[in-house]
């Protein structure tokens, strides 16, 4: 069914005929119907049988949202320790639209968290090596003795996703808390 749905849409967008579109909305439909029923025994199934089940993997709404609040503690919690021994260095531009929006994102964010935060605009030495096109902004997550520097952002990006990339710098680079 689903290539006759991706046919019928190939010719209803080469060819956009009444006939061509309904043609491709009503397989769509079909594609839907079937979706619905097998996601209703989806869940069906696995309310029947305990071992579709995982106590670790959130199944329902309430769940999910205990298990992302348990998680947001964890985060915050590894996020406060890692800021006491690792800074962030946010490269900027006087005249960067971009830069003036980033740079309340990953103040609020150092604030909460209690990262010591240092805003520059003149290129040094070490920014020059590490971004030699001077792209802005980028964010770097540096070492308090300075000898290591990872970039966390080269654009601007959510504080959410700037969390998601500490704590994968911190996985891969081996817990960096407890450097």
């Amino acid at each position: 069914m689903k290539e006759q749905f991706n046919r019928a849409q190939r010719i209803a967008l080469d060819n956009p005929t009444l006939e061509n579109v309904i043609t491709a909305q009503r397989l769509q439909k079909k594609i839907m119907e079937k979706a619905h029923k097998f996601a209703t025994m989806w869940q069906l199934a696995t309310l029947l049988d305990y071992q579709l089940i995982n106590a670790n993997e959130p199944s329902n709404s309430l769940h999910r949202k205990l298990y992302q609040e348990k998680s947001e503690q964890k985060n915050d919690s590894k996020l406060k320790n890692i800021a006491k021994n690792w800074g962030l260095i946010l490269q900027v531009k006087q005249d960067c639209l971009l830069c003036k929006a980033f740079i309340s994102i990953v103040r609020s964010f150092a604030n909460k968290y209690a990262f010591q935060l240092l805003a520059v605009s003149k290129n040094n030495e070490l920014l020059n090596k590490l971004n030699p096109k001077h792209v802005v902004p980028v964010l770097y997550l540096v070492a308090s003795d300075g000898k290591k520097i990872y970039a966390v952002a080269r654009g601007i990006i959510s504080e959410d996703k700037i969390i998601d990339n500490i704590l994968a710098i911190d996985r891969y680079y081996h817990k960096l808390e407890t450097r």
